[in-house]
This record gives structure tokens, C-alpha cells and sequence, in this order.
């Protein structure tokens, strides 16, 4: 049986700081402000002017109730005006304001309110509330206080009261206030001792929260979370040995907790004891009874610490050659391996590890995933290519797949066949929306190099329609109608736009520049072309080189139009064109 316990962890446990007081615990209370009667503050009021109040006063609870805020202050408000002590009323105006988010107001008459009754518990938690959202946690931990004075034995108003003081930092008074109800209380409650655990790991005082915890321990020796947290605590102080008891105690409890058995090896490899961290890893990736879901999970650790630190390449290598020894056929064996190559930079290697898995009946998607980012990665795009429509062979539903097939295909200027996979791609349904848009955009470029100009527009207008303030969107779109000299305003106004968003990027700029080229601007096209050049080395350098010569060309630079066409060549430009221009010393 594979049982797995997950360890809490420190920044799970500091989560716990960060729930919401009072109104996410108030659900099991009646909102007793709400249904008191406005005439009960005060007895003088004759009989028919009560029953007045009254009405104008449930006119005012069904306006709040309906949403017209002022109809229900203006009937509030009229209700104080007969009787200015009426609590029910100024409390009606507190949850208006309140919800208005018109603080100062709501707390006005929040403290109205519990000035008439100081025995209302709403009152009181309203007018807290209030001055949190106002940041007076000073003035908010009051109230909270006075509220547990009286009403001592509504234990959850004691974290509300602790929760006000830690937002000033005052942590020490708030496990006062959690030892004064744990006191109350009189006996161990898991869900306060968290709340000083976390407060004593924020103060560093790691002693006593190891000692907060020995009490669940105590109270529920049974409990596998809180021997986890103890170990980590020790870990945290680096008592290794402490730790290290801590965990042996929790896998006497449960044997196959993988978490604890990883944590102890990393422990003993702390400790030197390489010896003992090697038997640990080789019983539990060795393991023939255990299931390769559960060594997969177990491996993961090791992959993350690989890529913070390419000197464990060796060790975890080993470890993926265990769980493959005993899981020879399996994809997520084999996957595993290959992951550990790709993050030793043994990229070669890594490729032939994830064409091996895809070889598998039960490869999954997510492996041609990592194959085809490796191909790409390696700009091996004709095997980006073959390995794309192996993969869109087995999952013709997927579009990402498509999308990886369509960059080899660009790359290897196969347009017919990026197309192709693009358009069957955004037939599917994609969910993700940054996605569909990385698709359209290639449909649109890929379009373009095809003349098929219409298409090329309908897919960038699709993609725009999706996100207006895409970048590549709009530079692609502006750039392909500069180069057809079609649109020139419009292009104008998507580059510009593009430069906005993402400034300091060469493509972007050469754009813009090039757009000026087309307008007949060429001093405006000569500036940007310099930006977008001292961006440094880049991926489109030739090209850039190229434009600016042209651009010295319409500036009647000659010389120096043929120096830059001449580095535009060197760079790797487009060599029959250019050196066309460099002979002719002009532009065809």
C-alpha cells in the first residue's frame, strides 16, 4: 500500500498568519445588529411614533438590501434624527459605509453604535474591522480587546485580537494573548498552537516553537504532520541529529513516507555520512515493491536541487539509473533520465533519452513537450519536424504539439507545412489565451511569407482581438505592412505602441525605423535605426545593418550606405542582394 503523509513546512505554516480575521470566522453567528428593533434605545418614544420608526427604519434595511445606498442612509439617517440614540440605526449606517468602503464614516458611527450598546458583538467587530481597512491595527486590537472582556468565552475573538497585534508587529503581546486563551481553553488545540508556531519561527524563536509542537506531539502521538515539523524546526537550527529522531519516529509511524525518507538522506549527507545517504536513496529508488508514480514524486527533489547545482549531475544520474533498473520500459523512467541529462547540459545525450520515451506505448504528451523545447533549443529542426508529426500521429488533439511542429517548420522555411499544423492548432479548443495568440501570430507571419496577405491580417486581427496589447502582435503586424508599404498610419500607430510596451528592444525599433523608411521619413528612420543598433549583438544584426545603409542611401550617405551594407554581408545578410547593393551602390 502506497500511503502518502505530506510534511507541513514553514511557509505552509506561515500561511496560516495571512487568513483573514473575523468575518471569514463569523459564518456559524447571526448578524444580531441587523435585527434589532430601531425604538428600543429609547423608552420615552410614544407607541405611534415607534411604529413610525419602525417602518422607516425596514424601509432603510430593504434600500441597503437592494443596493440603493443612499435611500437607505437618507431612512437611517432620519431614523437618528428622531433618536439620536439609536444603535440599531447607526449600526445600519456602519455596513452601508462599510461596504461603500466610506471608512470614516462607518467607523463615525460604528463607535455611535457601540457607545448606545457596548453588549452588541457586532458592534464591536464592525468598528474593528473598520479601523484595519483604515490600518489603525492600534485602535482595531482595542476593540478586539475590550470585545473579549465582554464576551470571555467567545474564544475566536482572542485571534482576532492576536491577529490585529501581529499586523503591528506587536508579536510578542499576541502570544500573550494566545497563552491567555490556550489557559481558557484548558487543553492542547492544534489550530492554536499553529498560530504560535508561526508567530515564534517569524521571531526566530525556534527553542520554543520545537517545545509548542513536543505538546501536539504529546496530545497526538499519532500524528505523522507534527514529527515533519519538528524535524524541519531542528533542521532549521541545524540540530541534525534532533531532526534525524524526528523523522525515524515518524517512519515507525508510517514506513514508505517518502518525504521523510528523502529528508533524512539529504540530513545524513549533511553530516558527511555519505555512506548511510547512499544505502537511504538506493532502498528507495531500488525499491522493486514501491511504485514508479511514487519514485517519480520522489525524484523530483533531486532534479530541482541538480539545476541549482550541476555538481550533483553524477549522483542523481545514478539515482535515475536505479528507478530505470527496476522500470526498463516505462516512459516516466526513462523521462526521469533524461531530465537529469538536459540539466547536466548533456544535451545530445538528453535528446536520445526523450526520443526513447516517446518510444513507449504509454509516453505521454508532456515528454514530445520536452523533446521538442530540446530541438529547439538546439535549433535541430529537422528533427523538431519529424519528432512533431510522430507526436501529432499519437495525439491529434493536441495543440501544442502543432505549435512546437509549425517552429521547425518555419525555421526550415516550410511554410505550407507550418501553416498547416497552426491551422489545425487554433481549431481546437485552447484554453489558455496567451497560447492562442503565440499561434495566431506565427499563422500571421507564416501567411505573410507566403503572400497570402489577407489570411496574413485576419490572423493578426484575431490575435489583437484576443490581446490588444501584445507586443510581438502588434511589431509583427506593423512590420509585415511596412514591408508591403500597405497601411503605413496604422502600422505606424501598432509599432509605436510596441515600442511603449517593450522599449529597448532592437526588433521593435528597426520596425518602427523601417516604417519611417516607408513614409519617406529618413531622418526620424536614421534615429531609430541607431537605438535599435545599440541594443548591441542580436539576432537580426544583418538585418538591421542592411535597413541602415538603406536609410543612408535616402540620405544621400553613399559611402557610408555601402560600409554598412558591406558589414550587413559580413554578418551573415542576404548575400545576392547585397552585394547587388554594394556594386551598384544603391538600392534596386
Amino acid at each position: 500500500m502506497n500511503k502518502k503523509i505530506h510534511i507541513i513546512t514553514f511557509l505552509t505554516a506561515l500561511l496560516i498568519l495571512s487568513v483573514n480575521p473575523v468575518f471569514s470566522q463569523k459564518k456559524s453567528k447571526k448578524d444580531k445588529g441587523a435585527t434589532t428593533s430601531p425604538s428600543t434605545s429609547t423608552a420615552s418614544v410614544s407607541t405611534d411614533k415607534r411604529i413610525y420608526l419602525e417602518g422607516i427604519f425596514m424601509e432603510g434595511v430593504q434600500a441597503r438590501i437592494l443596493g440603493n445606498d443612499e435611500d437607505a442612509i437618507l431612512k437611517f439617517k432620519e431614523v437618528l434624527k428622531a433618536d439620536p440614540k439609536n444603535a440599531a440605526a447607526c449600526y445600519e449606517l456602519t455596513r452601508v459605509y462599510f461596504e461603500s468602503q466610506n471608512f470614516d464614516e462607518a467607523e463615525k458611527y460604528a463607535t455611535l453604535a457601540l457607545k448606545q450598546d457596548p453588549t452588541n458583538e457586532w458592534y464591536y467587530i464592525y468598528l474593528a474591522e473598520t479601523k484595519a481597512k483604515m490600518g489603525d491595527f492600534e485602535g482595531a486590537s482595542k476593540v478586539y480587546e475590550n470585545l473579549t472582556k465582554a464576551k470571555p468565552n467567545d474564544f475566536e475573538y482572542y485571534y482576532d485580537w492576536a491577529y490585529m497585534l501581529a499586523q503591528q508587529n506587536q508579536l510578542a503581546k499576541a502570544l500573550e494573548v494566545y497563552s491567555t486563551l490556550e489557559k481558557k481553553l484548558g487543553k492542547v488545540d492544534p489550530d492554536l498552537v499553529f498560530q504560535k508556531v508561526t508567530m515564534l519561527l517569524s521571531m526566530n524563536k525556534l527553542d520554543e516553537a520545537t517545545i509548542e509542537i513536543r505538546k501536539l506531539i504529546k496530545d497526538d502521538p499519532k500524528e505523522f504532520n507534527y514529527y515533519g515539523m519538528l524535524a524541519e524546526i531542528y533542521t532549521e537550527k541545524q540540530d541534525y541529529d534532533d531532526a534525524l529522531q524526528a523523522y525515524e519516529d515518524l517512519l515507525k509511524l508510517d514506513p514508505e513516507n517518502t518525504e521523510a525518507i528523502i529528508a533524512s538522506a539529504k540530513l545524513y549527507k549533511i553530516k558527511g555520512d555519505k555512506t548511510r545517504y547512499n544505502e537511504i536513496v538506493k532502498q528507495l529508488f531500488g525499491n522493486k515493491s514501491l511504485d514508479i508514480d511514487t519514485k517519480i514524486l520522489a525524484f523530483i527533489p533531486f532534479i530541482e536541487d541538480l539545476a541549482g547545482d550541476s555538481t550533483l549531475g553524477a549522483e542523481t544520474l545514478e539515482m535515475a539509473d536505479l528507478i530505470i533498473a527496476n522500470h526498463p520500459n516505462d516512459a516516466k523512467a526513462l523521462t526521469a533520465r533524461a531530465d537529469v541529462l538536459f540539466n547536466m547540459n548533456k544535451k545530445e545525450d538528453a535528446k536520445a533519452a526523450y526520443i526513447q520515451a516517446t518510444e513507449t506505448g504509454d509516453c505521454p504528451a508532456n515528454v514530445y513537450y520536452q523533446l521538442m523545447i530540446l530541438l529547439s533549443q538546439m535549433n535541430d529542426n529537422k528533427m523538431l519536424m519529424e519528432q512533431g508529426k510522430k507526436g501529432m500521429e499519437k495525439f491529434p488533439e493536441d495543440a501544442l504539439i502543432k505549435f512546437y511542429f509549425s517552429l521547425g517548420a518555419v525555421q526550415e522555411k516550410d511554410y505550407n507545412a507550418a501553416v498547416e499544423a497552426l491551422e489545425a492548432a487554433v481549431k481546437l479548443k485552447i484554453r489558455n489565451p496567451e497560447l492562442l495568440t503565440q499561434m495566431l501570430t506565427s499563422l500571421g507571419d507564416a501567411y505573410s511569407e507566403l503572400k497570402q496577405y489577407d489570411k496574413s491580417d485576419d490572423a493578426y486581427e484575431r490575435a489583437l482581438e484576443i490581446d490588444p496589447n501584445n507586443p510581438t502582435v502588434l511589431n509583427n503586424y506593423a512590420y509585415f505592412l511596412s514591408v508591403r508599404g500597405e497601411k503605413l498610419d496604422r502600422a505606424e500607430k501598432m509599432s509605436a505602441r510596441s515600442n511603449i510596451l517593450e522599449p529597448n528592444n532592437a526588433a521593435f525599433q528597426d520596425t518602427y525605423a523601417w516604417i519611417m523608411f516607408q513614409q519617406g521619413k529618413y531622418k526620424d528612420a536614421k534615429l531609430w535605426m541607431e537605438k535599435a543598433l545599440a541594443q548591441g549583438n542580436n539576432s537580426d544584426r544583418p538585418v538591421l545593418l542592411e535597413h541602415y545603409g538603406d536609410i543612408l542611401y535616402k540620405l544621400n550617405d553613399i559611402e557610408k550606405a555601402v560600409e554598412y551594407w558591406k558589414k550587413a554581408l559580413d554578418a551573415g545578410g542576404e548575400k545576392d542582394l547585397l552585394q547587388q547593393k554594394i556594386e551598384k551602390k544603391q538600392i534596386p
